[in-house]
C-alpha cells in the first residue's frame, strides 16, 4: 500500500465514523417517534360522556343510558367490535338484584354506545357505566338518577347529576341514538 493511498484513508476515516453516527443517530429518533406515540395512546385514558334519555326516567318506559366518545382518536378506539360498554344498575335503597348489559362496540357508530335500562320501580337508582377497548385504560363513572311514576309528562323532574364526564342528553344528543340500541 502506497503512503498517499494510505494518507487518503486515514483523512476519510473521520467522514466516515461522522456518517455513520449521523445515520445512526437519524435511525435512533425515525423508530423512537412512533414508539412514543404509540405508548403515548396507550397511556392517555379514554375521554368519555355519559347522559340518560329521558332525562326524568319513568316507570315502564325504556331508559337509555348512553355514552359518547367526542374526540376522535377515542373514537378510532372505540370503533369496532372489540370496545364495549358494560352498564350495571339497581336501587340503593332496596336491593333489587344488580342487573347489567354490555353493548360491544360498531363500526357504523364510531364511539356512541346505548344501552336500555329497565327500570320497574319509582325512587332512586344508580348505574355504573365501564367503557373498555384494548390498549387503553378503562373508562368508568357512577350516575344517580330517580325514576319518577309514568303520569309524570317526559322532561319533567330532575335531571341527573352534571359532573365534568356525566351530563343531561338533549334531545338532539339522542336523536338517533336512541334506537341503535342491541
Amino acid at each position: 500500500m502506497s503512503q498517499a493511498y494510505a494518507r487518503s484513508l486515514a483523512a476519510t476515516r473521520p467522514v466516515r465514523w461522522r456518517f455513520w453516527g449521523l445515520l445512526t443517530i437519524a435511525l435512533l429518533i425515525a423508530f423512537a417517534a412512533p414508539a412514543v406515540a404509540l405508548w403515548r395512546a396507550n397511556a392517555m385514558p379514554l375521554l368519555a360522556r355519559a347522559c340518560l334519555w329521558p332525562q326524568a326516567p319513568q316507570i315502564g318506559q325504556t331508559t337509555w343510558l348512553i355514552v359518547t366518545v367526542p374526540n376522535q382518536s377515542d373514537q378510532a378506539a372505540t370503533n369496532g367490535p372489540w370496545a364495549r360498554a358494560i352498564v350495571a344498575w339497581d336501587m340503593p335503597a332496596m336491593a333489587m338484584g344488580t342487573r347489567a348489559v354490555a353493548v360491544p362496540g360498531s363500526s357504523r357508530r364510531a364511539g356512541v354506545f346505548a344501552a336500555p335500562l329497565t327500570l320497574t320501580m319509582m325512587g332512586s337508582w344508580w348505574a355504573h357505566v365501564t367503557l373498555e377497548t384494548p390498549g387503553r385504560p378503562v373508562w368508568q363513572v357512577d350516575l344517580r338518577f330517580t325514576v319518577h311514576p309514568g303520569a309524570l309528562p317526559p322532561g319533567a323532574g330532575p335531571a341527573p347529576p352534571t359532573l365534568s364526564a356525566v351530563s343531561a342528553c338533549t334531545p338532539s344528543q339522542a336523536a338517533g341514538q336512541r334506537l341503535e340500541g342491541p
